[in-house]
């Protein structure tokens, strides 16, 4: 996990913020970045990992990167923009992994 935060870390500008949260997964705040734009530094973040040499026993491990993004709007508590952000990460692993969902659209 240390080797992904870094790739991460290293592919965010320094407005934009990282955490782990949970075992598996991290949070990423992407201040004044409108849904398009979050969406394409996603992807970016998404291809950086699948190219990181990830090894278990010494065999090469395929490693998946799935998100969900959700944005805040007026009247919106942190909890609620989690939850979306949640439900559109679960739609994208069931979508076969490896993808990216926004709140509302279909994974795939």
């Amino acid at each position: 996990m240390q080797l992904i935060s870094r790739e991460l870390k290293a592919g965010l500008r320094t407005t934009d913020y990282v955490a782990r949260y949970g075992g598996e997964e991290f949070v990423l705040l992407f201040p004044e970045t409108g849904p398009d734009a979050a969406l394409v530094a996603m992807e970016k973040l998404r291809q950086r990992i699948s190219k990181l040499p990830f090894h278990f026993s010494g065999e090469p491990v395929t490693v998946t990167f799935s998100a969900g993004l959700a944005a805040f709007k007026r009247g919106d508590s942190e909890e609620a923009v989690f939850e979306r952000a949640d439900r559109a990460l679960y739609l994208a692993k069931d979508a076969g992994r490896n993808c990216i969902n926004i709140e509302g659209e279909d994974a795939g």
